[in-house]
């Protein structure tokens, strides 16, 4: 029997057994969907597999063979979350179900639920005590409850079982480096990969040793390796992007966050950590022969975000030329962005009435929205533009350009109080913002509050900890005080920036339940 087609095979006895005599008619046709949902996943279309086997399920959910297809079909198209779901259901059918208690091991700790993960992993080592597999499952567990102790007793476990279990030695590693001993886990990686080569997952491990701590020769040279293991792991990408930048290999960098760019399906959410590298090293952003071959390529996302980025910036002919390609015939977001680009290169005409336009068929429009607000601050009409400037903060809580217009429109009515209010509500819904951050210091500079200027900037530099113009912005308001406190904290958060590489991420953002990953 064809070992692909066997899981196929014995869900179709499962729901043919299910009916004591003849096939149900929804037996039938969930078998038949099932079995189709398998040819998919075989032939390579997880995504027509998954919707196949929702409908085999909907048809008959009482069948644990059925939701364990669900979750391989899932895990092919790397949905853990849904994975998770799907052993969990089969779990919950036949409570002993080998790959249903791994697949709820597993999946269970990259999706958040660490106890049933480790009660899976439990019931895994009650039938088999020296299954590795589970055994890392209660290791990882133990690390992230800060019981490095334990963590480490668990990889000791598992080598004396298979001394070559690369898990186990990168689980202690993390451990030992968690517990201050960086240069155990250093020595115990390098001894590894001496020993099995500069695999993958050893690399990227060696790599988060090194992010903290460590010299920017070492860590760049990692990230160069794992920039040809995994080609297509772009957070570390964007390390590598970022890193370059820090040791002044601009050139380096640039072409590395070109080539981000031009990634067809970067996210929105991959996509606004370009702008973050701009405003921190590059304020040109890409050249213009850079822009040129994004242009053909770039996702949606990532022409907003960069388009945005080089519209606030003063750059407004690399916005057209980002935009240009895909102004006509696409989505309305698209074009109110370009109109607002046009407007920024000095035609406020023709983007007035485009935004005019917008606004007809989409009330809400953000750009357009912005467009209609910059008129009326133009025409004196500040009444106007800060309700239109109020909505684009209510709808779009991320666009800096909603704070930054309206906090310009209560200065324009001398309502001191309201500016620092929208300051304060973009703070908290952009705390790693280094424009909004500056505007925020300059305009309580100008007021004379010193104290909560310095506040605010201490603030930013401790959500940014790697960046370093963010301790150079507290330093700045620091240098304006007698605080001897302050000056201290700053040389050593420049310091200690100096040596943490990498985009910083979110402000209270738990590292990964993974053996690969950000250890702080």
């Amino acid at each position: 029997m064809n070992r692909q087609s066997a899981p196929f095979v014995r869900l179709c006895l499962a729901l043919l057994a299910a009916s004591p005599a003849a096939c149900s008619d929804s037996t039938q046709k969930a078998a038949a969907l099932a079995g189709q949902a398998q040819q998919l996943l075989d032939a390579g279309q997880p995504a027509e597999a998954y919707a196949l086997i929702g409908k085999s399920i909907r048809t008959r959910d009482d069948q644990p063979e059925a939701f364990l297809l669900q979750a391989r079909i899932a895990m092919a198209l790397n949905r853990r979350d849904d994975a998770y779901r799907a052993y969990s259901n089969a779990l919950a059918l036949d409570a002993v179900n080998p790959e249903a208690l791994n697949g709820v091991a597993q999946t269970g700790l990259s999706s958040g639920h660490l106890n049933e993960a480790e009660a899976a992993a439990d019931k895994i080592l009650a039938l088999e005590p020296n299954h590795v597999g589970a055994l890392l499952v209660k290791g990882i567990a133990c690390m992230v409850r800060n019981d490095l102790d334990g963590a480490i007793a668990f990889s000791d476990r598992i080598l004396k079982i298979n001394p070559q279990e690369v898990g186990a030695t990168i689980l202690k590693a993390r451990a030992l480096a968690l517990r201050g001993d960086r240069p155990a886990a250093l020595a115990l990686l390098h001894e590894r990969i001496g020993q099995v080569g500069e695999t993958r997952e050893l690399t990227m491990s060696l790599a988060e040793l090194q992010r903290f701590g460590g010299t920017p020769a070492d860590f760049l040279a990692s990230l160069e390796r794992i920039r040809q293991l995994a080609p297509d792991n772009r957070d570390y990408r964007f390390d590598l992007a970022d890193t370059l930048y820090r040791t002044g290999k601009k050139d380096q960098a640039r072409a590395e966050a070109a080539s981000l760019a031009a990634v067809p399906d970067l996210s929105s959410a991959e996509a606004a950590r370009l702008p973050r590298l701009f405003y921190a090293y590059d304020p040109d952003g890409l050249t213009a022969a850079q822009i040129e071959e994004v242009s053909t390529k770039a996702s949606v996302d990532t022409r907003l975000a960069l388009a945005r980025y080089w519209i606030a910036t003063g750059h407004a002919e690399a916005a057209i030329a980002l935009l240009k390609p895909v102004a006509t015939g696409w989505s309305g977001d698209i074009q109110a962005l370009y109109a607002r680009a046009i407007g920024a290169a000095g035609n406020a005409a023709a983007a007035r009435d485009a935004a005019g336009a917008i606004l007809k068929r989409d009330p809400g429009n953000g750009d357009a929205l912005l467009i209609r607000a910059g008129d009326a601050m133009a025409r004196g009409d500040v009444s106007a533009a800060i309700v239109d400037y109020q909505r684009v903060i209510h709808d779009y809580p991320q666009w800096e350009e909603g704070y930054l217009g309206l906090v310009q429109a209560y200065a324009a009515r001398d309502r001191a109080g309201e500016v620092r209010r929208v300051f304060e509500d973009g703070r908290k819904a952009l705390p790693q913002s280094l424009p909004l951050a500056r505007a925020y210091v300059a305009a309580l500079l100008r007021m004379g509050d010193g104290g909560h200027a310095l506040e605010v900037a201490r603030r930013f530099a401790l959500d940014s900890p790697a960046l370093g113009a963010a301790w150079a912005l507290y330093g700045s308001v620091c240098a304006r005080t007698k605080d001897m406190d302050c000056r201290a904290e700053v040389a050593e958060g420049m310091r200690r920036a100096q040596t943490r590489y990498g985009l910083d991420p979110e402000p209270g953002a738990s590292p990964p339940i993974a053996l690969i990953g950000r250890l702080s």
